[in-house]
């Protein structure tokens, strides 16, 4: 239904008009279909030869595009599609010339599994995780750190990492969902080693103060009972109130170590959260962006 160049009689009215199709995708006033073969039927404006049917003459029907097995089909001004066996093809008019049939591309040898298209450019990811872009780059949407275009798939080094699983392009920008991942128990052990060294260096600072105090009174001690018969018990008696001291500092650091736990586990559910979140987000901007 709508304007997109096929037939008036299913402009503004839902009609039936493939059958057997597993998924869609519309551009610039075209408009592609997958059905359960593989096969991708489109119809629509060609002045670009984005429907890659071999000629710039647009079409009112779906027709067939000479390409088997395809899983997911991406358009706008040109197109590509992705096949079931990973293979990346492209057509159109763009800064890679004039493609008027469905070209593969060449010399990247890596299975891909998702594309999507802006207005002049594509983006396409990889099974590693690594996102390839091409096109137009005069807003910097192919992610390169420049605005040169790019006639063939390119790399996106930025993006190595990140470990991408979804990505969908604007008119002019794009967006990637990656899975950034936190090791809980380094950063459980690192923060717990921090909080260990700290109150060792508070305990050790209080220790030598109570010592330096206990010094004098224990010389004190010493001078004014010389007759006494064990000079050991004042000194037995300052080490065992520090020993007190440092187990009450323990255990107030066990406490303090649980409640940091409490706090990253509470910090990895929210990380949780917010994944999921994003992914809905990107889900609803692959299935209702223009």
């Amino acid at each position: 239904m709508g304007s997109s160049g096929i037939n008036a009689e299913y402009m503004g009215v839902p009609e039936k008009v493939l059958r057997n199709t597993v998924d869609i995708a519309a551009g610039e006033l075209c408009t592609f279909a997958i059905d359960k073969a593989g096969d991708l039927w489109a119809a629509g404006d060609n002045s670009c030869g984005q429907l890659g049917l071999g000629h710039t003459r647009s079409v009112t029907g779906f027709a067939r595009v000479e390409i088997s097995r395809v899983k997911k089909v991406a358009c706008r001004l040109n197109t590509a599609a992705v096949t079931q066996s990973g293979e990346l093809y492209i057509w159109g008019k763009g800064v890679f010339g004039e493609i008027l049939s469905p070209r593969k591309v060449a010399l990247i040898n890596e299975r891909f599994i998702d594309v999507s298209m802006g207005n002049t450019f594509g983006a396409a990811l990889d099974h590693k995780g690594r996102v390839w872009t091409w096109g137009e780059n005069s807003f910097g949407e192919l992610g390169l750190g420049d605005y040169q275009a790019r006639s063939h798939p390119v790399l996106v080094p930025k993006l190595n990492s990140k470990g991408i699983n979804k990505i969908s392009c604007g008119s002019k920008f794009v967006f990637a969902l990656g899975q950034t991942k936190c090791n809980t128990a380094s950063a459980s052990s690192l923060a717990v080693s921090i909080i260990d060294e700290v109150s060792s260096k508070i305990i050790e600072e209080h220790a030598c103060k109570v010592l330096d105090s206990e010094e004098v009174s224990f010389s004190e001690t010493l001078v004014s009972s010389k007759s006494q018969v064990d000079p050991q018990k004042p000194l037995l008696k300052v080490l065992t109130r520090e020993r007190n001291y440092f187990e009450e500092c323990l255990e107030k650091v066990k406490r303090e170590k649980k409640g940091l736990e409490k706090e990253l586990k509470e910090l990895k559910d929210e990380h949780n959260k917010v994944k999921e979140t994003m992914a809905e987000k990107m889900n609803c901007l692959l299935y209702t962006s223009p």
